[in-house]
């Protein structure tokens, strides 16, 4: 799950927040597959693979989380890439891709907690700096 947190007030619940919500639920297996694109594959932005197994509980951790933060629709995922502009043959290859392996299987794994990272938008990428971690109940 991510979350702009932008507003001091969100800044200042969100240990407290991510702690509570964290101590509500138990470590859950997470698979991954099928990729798509956001907004949409007109115009796509972000290049991501979809939750199969544990998108029910991802979803209902994010319920928890948004009580109190400003979030848009949640869809359960895995970004792959950012795309600022494609070429014609770019556009071409990725719209290949989504019909093609849009059920491609890319694994599974334990989730034991909640990571806050801080993402820093850079010229040459993202950077993720883990600021807070809070582990599931055992």
């Amino acid at each position: 799950l991510h979350y702009p947190l932008r507003r001091q007030r969100q800044m200042c619940i969100r240990d407290r927040l991510i702690r509570e919500v964290a101590g509500e639920f138990s470590g859950f297996h997470v698979t991954i597959s099928g990729v798509d694109c956001f907004p949409d594959i007109s115009k796509p932005r972000v290049l991501w693979a979809g939750v199969g197994e544990g998108a029910e509980i991802l979803k209902n951790l994010e319920k928890k989380l948004s009580e109190n933060v400003e979030t848009p629709h949640f869809v359960p995922h895995v970004t792959i890439a950012r795309m600022k502009h494609l070429r014609p043959d770019g556009y071409n290859k990725l719209k290949k891709l989504l019909l093609i392996d849009s059920n491609h299987g890319f694994g599974r794994f334990h989730a034991d907690g909640i990571s806050l990272f801080s993402s820093m938008l850079k010229p040459g990428g993202a950077v993720y700096e883990e600021l807070f971690f809070a582990a599931f109940k055992k």
